[in-house]
C-alpha cells in the first residue's frame, strides 16, 4: 500500500514538474510572461534591443518583468525580484519601484504589488517615462503596446514596442547613428 502511495505521488508530482519544463524547449532564455505569443514577442524585442543598443544602455521596463536584463543583456532601472542586500541599496531599489509606479508608495504587498506596480507602470504618461529617464539615465523605453505614445518607436512587434526616451542624440552621437530601420508587426494584430 505504501509503495502504491508513493507511486501515485512521484506520478502526480511529476506531471506538474514537467509541464513547467515544457515551456523550456519554446523559451530557453527565460520563463513565460503572459501567452507563449507574448513572450515570444518580448523575446524578440530584447534580441532588437540586444542587438541595435550599446551594452551599457539602461532600459526602463516594468520592474515586474524580471528577466529583460538577462534577456536584453542590458541594465534595467529595478526589477521587483531582485531584491539588494545591503540596506542602502534596498532604499535606493524601493524608491525606483515607487518611481515606476507613478511616484506613489504601491498599496498592495508582495507579489500583488508588482502586479500594481505592472498596470501603473503601463498607464504612465509619455512625460512621467521622460522624466524617469532623464532622473535615472534610462535612454529606451520597453513597454507593451500603447496608443497615443508620442516617443519615438525603434521597433514594435505585436504585443512590445522599444521607444527612445532622451534627444536625437547623447554625449557619443549614438541615437544619431541607429541603423536599424523601425521594425513594426504585421497589420491588424495588438495595438498602435
Amino acid at each position: 500500500m505504501a509503495a502504491l502511495l508513493l507511486l501515485s505521488f512521484t506520478w502526480f508530482a511529476g506531471q506538474g514538474l514537467l509541464k513547467g519544463y515544457d515551456q523550456r524547449k519554446h523559451f530557453p532564455r527565460g520563463g513565460l510572461h503572459g501567452s507563449y505569443a507574448n513572450t515570444a514577442a518580448l523575446h524578440e524585442s530584447c534580441d532588437w534591443i540586444r542587438e541595435y543598443t550599446p551594452p551599457a544602455s539602461l532600459i526602463l521596463s516594468s520592474p515586474d518583468i524580471d528577466m529583460v536584463n538577462y534577456l536584453c543583456q542590458r541594465p534595467v532601472m529595478a526589477t521587483f525580484r531582485n531584491i539588494p542586500s545591503a540596506a542602502a541599496d534596498i532604499a535606493e531599489w524601493y524608491q525606483r519601484l515607487v518611481d515606476l509606479n507613478g511616484g506613489v508608495e504601491p498599496r498592495s504587498r508582495g507579489y500583488s504589488a508588482s502586479r500594481e506596480i505592472d498596470r501603473n507602470f503601463a498607464r504612465l504618461s509619455d512625460e512621467a517615462y521622460i522624466d524617469l529617464g532623464r532622473k535615472y539615465g534610462a535612454r529606451y523605453l520597453l513597454v507593451q503596446n500603447r496608443r497615443g505614445c508620442r516617443l519615438p518607436r525603434l521597433f514594435q512587434n505585436a504585443y512590445w514596442s522599444v521607444y527612445l526616451l532622451d534627444g536625437p542624440e547623447d554625449a557619443d552621437g549614438f541615437a544619431s547613428t541607429i541603423s536599424a530601420p523601425e521594425t513594426t508587426r504585421p497589420e491588424g494584430t495588438g495595438e498602435n
